[in-house]
């Protein structure tokens, strides 16, 4: 969440004016001291950040493991969720990464994959 609201450039009390939660309370969730904070206050820091309720509960994010994701879908998850549906963005990502697969499979026949012999 922490990164969504800096992405925003709000600060916990702007996000907290934004949402109709306490600044304390934020600060607990950044912080990882609250596991569940419901559906109610997910659903209000979501419209509050403009994400979906998906991405601002993906683990990847809050766990601090972003270099998980591909660059890609982080410029994606950083999308206002009013500009992309959860079907939009998804067909994006099964898009994406067909191409992916798609360009490693020609490097393999290639011989020009990741530890393939050098050219």
């Amino acid at each position: 969440m922490r990164r969504f609201r800096r992405h925003r450039g709000l600060t916990q009390q702007a996000l907290g004016d934004l949402a109709a939660i306490d600044k304390g309370y934020i600060s607990r969730l950044e912080a990882g001291e609250i596991a569940d904070p419901g559906v109610d206050l997910v659903e209000r820091l979501s419209s509050a950040l403009q994400v979906s309720m998906r991405h601002l509960a993906d683990p990847r994010w809050y766990a601090g493991e972003t270099n998980l994701l591909p660059d890609w879908e982080g410029a994606l998850l950083a999308i206002p969720a009013s500009c992309l549906s959860d079907d939009d963005n998804e067909a994006i990502i099964r898009f994406v990464r067909k191409l992916i697969a798609a360009k490693s499979a020609a490097l393999m026949a290639l011989g020009l994959a990741v530890g393939g012999p050098a050219v």
